[in-house]
């Protein structure tokens, strides 16, 4: 068997952390999409995903995941699946709003809803705040109400 990649500490040496950081962004923002796609090529190695799972960095390759080129879509939804291995609290909300965008797009009215639609144990919506009705006086019984008697007509 080969033997195990050698791991770039996720905090060491801020030299290398300023390279894969410029790295990342190049390979996000490029506007050239061969650039883009050789760059998640590389970068796709067991050496870098410690590195590329820090929060700041995977939001930045997460932005891939909607990239106009889908040859780096393909690269990147890989990626971001080992990543999320690492770190689940950034990679799986950015996984579901591209699986929730493609499921739109194929299929608009079977497409699962999101927001407060979704809840399907609700049945009535939620009522809106009016702060009038929690005085006292609103929330007594009519007989007992008291009216101020009208200004006298001169």
């Amino acid at each position: 068997p080969a033997p195990p990649a050698p791991e770039i500490e996720p905090t060491g040496g801020a030299l290398v952390g300023r390279v894969l950081d410029a790295l990342v962004r190049v390979a996000v923002f490029d506007p050239h999409e061969g650039i883009r796609r050789s760059l998640f090529l590389a970068l796709d190695s067991p050496v870098f995903r410690p590195a590329l799972a820090e929060p700041r960095r995977l939001r930045t390759v997460g932005l891939a995941l909607h990239d106009e080129a889908p040859e780096v879509q393909l690269i990147a939804v890989p990626l971001v699946g080992l990543l999320s291995h690492s770190n689940p609290a950034v990679a799986l909300p950015m996984l579901r709003t591209l699986l929730l965008s493609l499921l739109r797009e194929i299929d608009p009215l079977q497409a699962p809803a999101t927001g407060p639609q979704a809840n399907p144990h609700r049945t009535t919506p939620r009522r809106r705040h009016h702060p009038h009705r929690h005085t006292a006086a609103h929330n007594a019984p009519r007989a007992h109400r008291s009216r101020a008697p009208p200004p006298p007509l001169r």
